[in-house]
């Protein structure tokens, strides 16, 4: 095996860094999701600089005691690189991105529609009203927000045909980037599948006593509001 310079050596990192550097550009440009783009900059990671620190191990011990102490600032920069490639990133209603998982129900004697947007990244925004301003609740976690967006999508909501509204409805949409589909329920003759209900159901949990994200008060309620009298909604469709 052909013994490796300091140039060549320096030469390698450099090459890891730019390698990675490029998998970092082309994750914006496929839209890779951020699970698997963190993955594959950690396979390439760990073989990239395994590969050279296994033949760092060739090399004569006064070049080892060189390079021990100029190979932290390459490793430094991957690190840095890696940090800021998988840190979660934080969307706005303005600028949600095209997969979200919502869910929600209406109707009643108010009659207003009441949404909650559920995002890949865990952030959860409520939604009273068809064009009542988002307020973001406190997120869940990614992992926990990965698991349900596997169960909306095992439910392959675009083959089903429910419209079923009652006085009161429950509703379901699995936004991805090729399609956008909803089923409505609430009837009292329909009988919704039980593997929707259960996932509406556990969908809605998150939404119990959930607060706001910036756990600030609003700016307009004084302390002679009065707490909203109005009673739960209940579920009379049997389900």
């Amino acid at each position: 095996m052909p013994k490796l310079t300091d140039d060549l050596m320096f030469h390698n990192f450099r090459v890891a860094i730019y390698e990675n550097f490029n998998l970092s550009q082309n994750r914006l440009k496929c839209a890779l999701p951020k699970a698997t783009y963190c993955r594959q900059l950690t396979i390439s990671f760990f073989f990239t600089f395994g590969l050279k620190f296994s033949l760092h191990s060739t090399l004569p011990t006064p070049c080892k005691k060189f390079l021990r102490m100029k190979k932290f600032l390459p490793v430094l920069a991957m690190m840095l690189l890696f940090s800021q490639a998988c840190k979660v990133t934080k969307y706005t209603p303005e600028k949600l991105p095209a997969r979200q998982v919502v869910f929600g129900d209406g109707g009643g004697f108010v009659g207003i529609e009441t949404s909650y947007t559920l995002l890949e990244n865990g952030q959860l925004f409520k939604q009273v009203g068809v064009e009542g301003a988002f307020e973001e609740l406190k997120s869940i976690k990614p992992k926990q927000a990965k698991a349900l967006f596997e169960k909306v999508n095992s439910l392959q909501l675009f083959k089903l045909d429910i419209e079923k509204p009652g006085n009161m409805y429950y509703f379901l949409r699995h936004v991805t980037d090729n399609l956008d589909s909803r089923v409505t329920w609430g009837a009292g003759d329909y009988l919704p599948p039980q593997g929707l209900v259960s996932v509406y159901k556990e969908l809605k949990a998150l939404t119990k006593d959930r607060k706001a994200a910036d756990n600030k008060p609003k700016s307009d309620k004084t302390p002679t509001d009065k707490k909203d009298s109005t009673p739960p909604k209940e579920n009379k469709s049997g389900w």
